[in-house]
């Protein structure tokens, strides 16, 4: 048999794992490989970002830098990092400290296929310089539709009432509900939702981690309560994040609503390419 010496057999379809096979190999084929950064808190994410800017935003006195990843031809950063240091500012200064670093992140083509999600908390980033937490921002595709299956969840149900209430067009269709896109109520979900989410996530950590933690602990005693915090199941840990953002986001949403001229600006020297 003839094989084409521009062809190795042995090596395995780009199409697996993607949406193109998701209709032949159903839930199992999305898991014939996963996203090539396995743990955050392994090796560095800065290798992967091709940021175009760090902005330093000023929230709650102290500075906040935001990279700008470069994007795409398709996808947009709906948000500025004016727009999430004024989100930022607007939920409690105990909240947010420690929070140094936002990623407007630009997701790769595999993340959209296995992981896609509006944002996410990286526990452990270093980017020039800095060591901590992360806040990262997807970019989004605005002529994409998202399909929600027929069968919700109940939690499902929740999170549909919610994006109709951000503005999202949510039409129900024979086999689902098609939510579309547009650059208003991306906006306001990501500021008013996604960003007090995850925050509260860091909270969470906060309240159960680092608070608890005496100022001679040894890392051993660390350790521990990151064993025990993460040890919890992940739906009690979502759920956390969903009261705190149920609590934030209505005074996040009247802010857009009436916005403010005193909220926070750029420090001297904002922009470092």
């Amino acid at each position: 048999m003839h094989v084409s010496p521009y062809r190795a057999p042995e090596r395995r379809s780009r199409k697996l794992g993607s949406p193109a096979r998701a209709w032949r190999d159903g839930p199992a084929g999305r898991r014939v490989y996963d996203v090539p950064w396995p743990a955050w808190d392994r090796r560095a994410p800065s290798g992967r970002w091709s940021p175009e800017s760090v902005v330093s935003v000023e929230v709650h006195g102290r500075p906040i830098d935001v990279a700008v990843d470069r994007l795409l031809d398709d996808h947009v950063h709906v948000c500025t990092p004016d727009d999430v240091g004024d989100a930022l500012l607007l939920l409690p200064p105990g909240d947010v400290l420690g929070l140094d670093l936002v990623v407007l992140r630009q997701p790769t083509r595999k993340d959209e296929a296995l992981e896609a999600a509006w944002g996410r908390i990286a526990w452990d980033v270093e980017f020039r310089g800095y060591r901590g937490p992360a806040l990262m921002l997807d970019a989004v595709d605005l002529s994409q539709t998202l399909h929600w299956p027929r069968s919700l969840t109940p939690d499902d149900v929740v999170e549909l009432e919610r994006l109709r209430d951000a503005g999202f067009s949510v039409q129900p269709t024979r086999r689902g509900h098609d939510v579309q896109l547009d650059a208003t109520s991306v906006h306001r979900w990501l500021l008013s939702r996604t960003v007090p989410h995850e925050v509260g996530h860091w909270v969470d950590y906060r309240r159960r981690v680092l608070d608890p933690l005496p100022d001679d602990a040894s890392p051993v005693e660390y350790h521990a309560l990151v064993d025990r915090w993460m040890q919890r199941p992940r739906l009690e840990r979502e759920a956390f994040a969903d009261r705190y953002a149920d609590a934030m986001s209505a005074s996040i949403r009247d802010a857009l609503d009436h916005p403010r001229t005193d909220l926070h600006r750029h420090r001297p020297g904002g922009t470092r390419h």
